[in-house]
């Protein structure tokens, strides 16, 4: 499957701008995490990731309306700081 983004040069970007990110991720189930912890140096620019899958999860930890909460724009933009 061919992936959105190349994780090595958003890893390197981001350390060129010494930059850092952090992720709320739910459908993808911590991939893009995952991708970007494989890149040597990650740790210099990644933060960390929250992961929540389920519904019960995305209110509870990532504050997403219950209403909103199912794989959707609201879920998306609810995810968003």
């Amino acid at each position: 499957m061919p992936h959105m983004f190349d994780p090595t040069l958003l890893v390197a970007e981001l350390a060129r701008r010494k930059e850092t990110v952090a992720l709320c991720e739910s459908l993808t189930g911590g991939l893009a995490s995952a991708m970007l912890v494989d890149v040597p140096g990650a740790s210099a620019v990644f933060n960390g990731a929250l992961v929540t899958y389920a519904t019960p999860m995305k209110h509870r930890l990532a504050g997403v309306s219950l209403r909103g909460a199912g794989v959707s724009g609201t879920c998306v933009a609810g995810m968003r700081p």
